[in-house]
């Protein structure tokens, strides 16, 4: 940095530094002494008058070259003129005083040197009759109190006076909410010691008072029209430096803080009532805390000097990665396995073997692996592994806090900013900690709630688990339907507590289970009665058969897709006979039941009038190397829905070649791909539904399970291509168009 000029100005008392967004100022006489105290403002009112400030005085100064010359040549410049006659001091002073008291926005900084300034000064300010905020320690209280109650009372009971006489000259209309809260607002820190004291000044009409856990080091005063700053430099108050400013900007400045702190404030009643309610618990205090770089440090502190146990609740995945990176687990790892961070081989021993860690994380594989492999270093030296313990919590996205508690003494919960960061500081905002034992008790109550939620879960996990395996079994006869179906109701009742997802997927397979389940015993019956009708009842009896069939693949295959276990039987063959084989059946099932309905009057409602074209299906082979059964059930899947949603109109397959650049092994390479749409005019894709299209359960309709698009999906992704849908509505057309991609096989 390069000093573009350098000016003398005589007799220049404080420093002043000052940027175009800025100002530092020192407030003491003894610029940077142990004492010293600075005024900071990032105001932009205040910062231009610090600019406008410093141009004056920059103007007035002369220059250092010819202020060194004047040095070297022993002249006595008329800025810098020396008085030694006394009387000639006297009436410069008097004139200095004169032309302070005349300037505009004049700051006033008296020293507090005795009782008796201290005395006239709180007289002097109890005799204005304005509203006014109050940011002070408890002694100023304490003071007041003993000796100016009295005065203090009459002072706040003749401004609500005035207060009244001003409120009642206004219409209602411009009454706001600040009209409300008369007399004195004030701001200190209450603790046992004091509350009885709080709650003496809380008896007068027209105080509000309000708590701060973390006071700062200063006392203030505002109003609407002043400004009193004492900054506390030893621990009597008779050697405070008392700063009184007029200056608006400063006391619009000041009075966004005490409104930022009110805000923030506690109300006092509640406070004395919660401390009067627990006079036997011990004191704690609940902070704040702004800066990354100081939650990292009180975090690897107190896990650091953890004796008895450490609950830790992680939000994320990523978070889990980002706390081992800052060393947390290796600080965890080494108290558990005796090794020594403050070289006393003694005290760590003592240490780990009353230490208990339990952490609550969401997890995936590589993440398991992780933990896996912590318990194994940890049960290789230590064979308590039991001392610390891992379980797995759903990762929600409501949760963005991270929450560790030490000792059931001390609480730091850490907010989640932004979770795609992999540096610790970057991903959290900020923090709060407490040692206030109701605090760090009520977030263990949460913590053993959560952790013993976690075996209720796995049980029915486990639970769910056993119900998708017992539905193989659903082929084998009616009677086992039935009981499936009544256990699927029972497990119902129990996952409708604890498991959303889960309790939606019993319901609907619930439902698309007893539909057909019903028919089938009604047809049976119908056979028994009727026998003569046997050959009609079985059309309807083997049709709802296929349902139940295809209602329990679609479960194993969402096993199969969920456990990693579905397995593609791929050959070469050629999708466009498989595209027109299946639109064949479709169509001759269509008439087949065109002439059912024609043949019952019952059901002569029933939509009848539906084509299948396919006006650019390619009429060269298209050859891929895939499942030829899993695409079939694709092409099947997306075909039934068209028809499902459309009660009268045309559905269209079109097929089209063309080339797309995959990576294989780093290396970008051509490939040729094959995309099937089909288009139909019904009704399109309800709005609901849409963003979660592929995913288990995704329906409106009262009828199917709601897994033929998300097995779909699963299924072309594993064959290395792509599966899309959207709403034509939302285009100024009717219906829906879904599609997907495969590679083309080339020899």
């Amino acid at each position: 940095m390069s000093i573009a000029e350098v000016r003398h100005l005589p007799k220049v008392s404080g420093i002043l530094l000052v940027t175009d967004k800025e100002f530092f100022s020192d407030i003491d006489p003894l610029p940077f002494s142990s004492s010293s105290q600075l005024l900071y403002s990032c105001m932009e009112e205040v910062v231009k008058q610090q600019l406008d400030t410093f141009e004056s005085l920059w103007n007035k100064a002369v220059s250092g070259e010819k202020k060194i010359a004047e040095l070297e040549k022993g002249i006595v410049s008329k800025v810098t003129e020396e008085l030694t006659d006394e009387n000639e001091i006297k009436f410069r002073m008097r004139e200095r005083i004169r032309q302070m008291e005349e300037e505009k926005d004049q700051i006033e900084t008296r020293i507090i040197e005795t009782p008796t300034q201290f005395h006239n000064f709180i007289i002097s300010s109890l005799k204005d009759t304005i509203e006014r905020d109050w940011y002070f320690q408890e002694e100023i209280l304490r003071r007041i109190d003993e000796n100016y109650f009295e005065l203090f009372k009459e002072n706040i009971k003749k401004t609500l006076l005035l207060k009244n006489m001003n409120q009642n000259s206004k219409s209602k209309s411009s009454l706001n909410k600040k009209d409300n809260i008369i007399g004195l607002r004030c701001i200190l820190k209450i603790t046992r010691q004091n509350m009885e004291l709080v709650a003496k000044f809380l008896d007068i009409e027209g105080v509000y008072i309000r708590h701060t856990s973390n006071p700062l080091p200063i006392n203030f005063e505002v109003s609407d029209t002043k400004f009193n700053l004492s900054m506390r430099t030893s621990n009597k108050i008779d050697t405070s430096y008392v700063l009184s400013i007029p200056d608006l900007s400063l006391i619009k400045y000041y009075k966004s803080i005490f409104e930022d702190l009110w805000n923030e404030g506690l109300d006092a009643r509640i406070k004395i009532k919660d401390m009067r309610a627990n006079l036997n618990a011990e004191e704690g205090f609940t902070e704040l805390i702004e800066n990354p770089y100081k939650t990292q440090e009180l975090l690897i502190h107190h896990i650091q000097k953890a004796t008895k146990e450490i609950l830790i609740i992680l939000p994320s995945i990523n978070a889990f990665f980002r706390y081992r990176k800052i060393g947390i687990f290796n600080i965890l790892e080494k108290k558990l396995l005796n090794i020594n961070i403050n070289n006393n081989p003694h005290h760590d021993e003592e240490n780990s073997n009353k230490l208990l860690v339990k952490i609550l994380t969401p997890t995936n594989n590589k993440l398991e692996k992780d933990i896996t492999n912590i318990y194994n270093r940890i049960k290789k030296t230590n064979k308590q592994k039991e001392n610390i313990e891992f379980r797995r919590v759903e990762s929600l996205s409501e949760i963005n806090t991270a929450c560790i508690i030490i000792d059931k003494k001390d609480l730091l919960v850490i907010e989640l900013k932004d979770d795609s960061k992999d540096n610790f500081l970057e991903a959290i905002g900020s923090s709060i900690y407490s040692n206030t034992p109701t605090t760090v008790f009520s977030y263990i109550s949460i913590f053993d709630t959560l952790w013993t939620q976690t075996e209720l879960y796995e049980s029915i996990r486990i639970a769910n688990d056993e119900l998708q395996s017992t539905t193989e079994e659903l082929r084998e006869s009616l009677q086992i339907l039935a009981n499936v179906n009544q256990e699927l109701t029972i497990t119902n009742e129990i996952l409708n507590k604890h498991d959303r997802m889960q309790k939606e997927f019993i319901n609907v397979a619930a439902h698309e289970l007893r539909t057909p389940t019903q028919s089938i015993i009604g047809y049976c019956e119908m056979i028994d009665a009727f026998p003569e009708n046997t050959q009609k009842y079985l059309e309807p009896v083997k049709r709802n058969a296929e349902k139940l069939y295809r209602l329990t693949e679609d479960i194993l295959d969402v096993s199969r897709i969920e456990s990693g276990t579905l397995k593609l039987e791929k050959s070469k063959f050629d999708l466009r006979e498989i595209i027109v084989n299946l639109l064949e059946d479709l169509t001759a099932k269509m008439k087949k039941e065109e002439n059912v309905i024609k043949s019952n009057k019952e059901n002569t409602d029933k939509k009848t009038n539906i084509q299948l074209i396919y006006p650019e299906l390619s009429a060269q082979p298209l050859f891929v190397y895939a499942d030829k059964n899993r695409i079939q059930q694709v092409l099947s899947n997306l075909l039934s829905n068209a028809l499902k949603f459309t009660e009268d109109g045309v559905i269209t397959i079109n097929t089209e070649k063309f080339m797309d650049t995959i990576n294989n092994n780093a290396n970008n390479e051509e490939k040729e791909f094959v995309s099937i749409k089909i288009k139909d005019t019904g009704k399109g894709i309800d709005p609901e539904v849409l963003p979660r299209l592929f995913e288990k359960f995704a329906t409106k309709s009262d009828k199917g399970t709601g897994l033929g698009l998300y097995i779909s999906k699963n299924i072309i992704d594993a064959h290395g291509g792509k599966i899309w849908g959207k709403d034509n509505n939302k285009y100024g057309k009717n219906g829906a168009e879904f599609g997907f991609t495969l590679p083309l096989y080339n020899i």
